[in-house]
């Protein structure tokens, strides 16, 4: 099944027994994908994924995983807290690992 929405075209189709949602942008570049697995849906982008929200943003999983094949970074305007209510925080680096600020505080 086919349909135009504006100059993308949306495509729904069976690939090995799945339902699979496709938005093909002008020339053919697949811009969204949207496969559904047992496990729940699998959304895939063809260009970068950019969020704005004039509120707060929140995320409640039984757990998460952030992978950069490159980098990871996280900023904010403000304070930033790094929290394991139980269990153990962990950082790990396969070279050095720095901390650089006014002052560093440690068991405070």
């Amino acid at each position: 099944m086919n349909a135009a929405l504006g100059d993308h075209i949306a495509t729904i189709e069976c690939i090995d027994g799945r339902p699979v949602l496709r938005l093909v942008a002008p020339g053919g570049a697949e811009a969204l994908q949207v496969v559904m697995l047992p496990s729940g849906p699998l959304l895939r982008l063809g260009g970068g994924l950019r969020l704005e929200l004039a509120g707060a943003f929140a995320v409640d999983a039984e757990s998460i995983q952030l992978h950069g094949r490159d980098q990871v970074s996280i900023t904010a305007g403000n304070d930033v807290t790094l929290e394991a209510q139980r269990g153990t925080a962990l950082v790990r680096a396969n070279d050095d690992v720095a901390f650089d600020g006014e002052r560093i505080r440690m068991n405070c």
